[in-house]
């Protein structure tokens, strides 16, 4: 007598009374859609997301969902198929990962280290800031290994994260570094917003910077050529907060499924970056992380992290 969210235990399915199919996210649900046309008399094929557990704790199943109609002793029926292909979409996601992003970076190390090698007149680099953005870009790389080791052992449950007092500020401009590199490439410029004073919270600095460095490649991302992405930190009701502001507006498809595991608005085989922000801040950091996105405004995602009169989850 359960609909497929409130069988498979899906997060919104309780969040609305009249439960599963009738929440504002389940207006993108693949499950939905499939049975809405198989009702209508058409056979229908979807892709699936669903999030299973609390705000705090979660994990995410990757589905693919036939239906058909059919009818039987005299009624109308759906068949409805779901398939669990989470392990070929992570395979999918690490290949994209090799393949394009780490790829894309060998090759950019690659050119600079070309035009290092070639003098310009006067015997001049033909590149005098590639020593600087080869640092950039050779850390950028580690770090995306790093990073999908990180979210490999907190979806199992064995990452050991280190809580220490981090000063806010420092943090974010050692992140806004490491994407030197990638500001270049896309032709994107970086405004730093420092608070009035230090801002300190306890948290794990290696997995904080990875949530901060998410944020920041998915506002550099969704900026056009000569756009402005802007990074600030603040203090607000005792807590640490991170935010990063880009100019676009975000669909509201997007709005509904960002943090989902595998959406992506980049197309297939995308779709971690902020997944793990939310698995990491908020399953092992004690934090929390939203955006607002409107006309007029741009979009905002920020992370809230307990200041150091809390104690911080993990």
């Amino acid at each position: 007598g359960m609909r497929p969210g409130e069988a498979l235990r899906c997060s919104h399915a309780s969040s609305a009374p009249a439960g599963c199919g009738t929440t504002s996210f389940c207006a993108f649900c693949g499950a939905a859609s499939a049975i809405m046309q198989a009702l209508s008399g058409t056979e229908a094929s979807e892709e699936c997301v669903i999030q299973r557990g609390s705000e705090a704790y979660f994990e995410a199943l990757n589905l693919l969902v036939w239906s058909k109609p059919f009818a039987a002793g005299g009624g109308n029926f759906v068949l409805f198929t779901i398939r669990d292909v989470s392990a070929e979409k992570r395979h999918e996601f690490l290949e994209r990962l090799f393949y394009h992003d780490i790829g894309n970076t060998v090759a950019g190390i690659r050119a600079m280290v070309s035009l290092m090698e070639t003098d310009g007149d006067g015997g001049e680099s033909a590149c005098p800031d590639c020593m600087e953005l080869l640092d950039s870009a050779t850390e950028q790389l580690v770090e995306e290994i790093d990073s999908q080791r990180s979210l490999k052992a907190a979806e199992a449950g064995t990452l050991m994260p280190d809580m220490v007092p981090v000063e806010l500020g420092a943090l974010a401009m050692k992140t806004a570094a490491l994407l030197k590199y990638t500001l270049y490439s896309r032709d994107v410029r970086l405004e730093t917003v420092p608070a009035g004073r230090p801002v300190t919270v306890v948290s794990d600095p290696v997995l904080l910077r990875r949530v901060v460095g998410n944020m920041l490649k998915n506002a550099v991302e969704a900026s056009s050529r000569g756009e402005t992405v802007r990074l600030g930190v603040e203090e607000r009701d005792g807590r640490g907060v991170v935010w990063v502001w880009n100019p676009a507006v975000m669909a509201d498809e997007a709005r509904h499924r960002i943090f989902q595991r595998s959406y992506s608005t980049k197309g297939r085989g995308r779709g971690l970056g902020s997944y793990s922000m939310k698995v990491l801040a908020e399953r092992y950091l004690g934090g929390s992380v939203g955006f607002r996105s409107g006309e007029g405004e741009g979009t905002v995602f920020e992370v809230s992290l307990p200041g150091t009169g809390e104690c911080a989850g993990g």
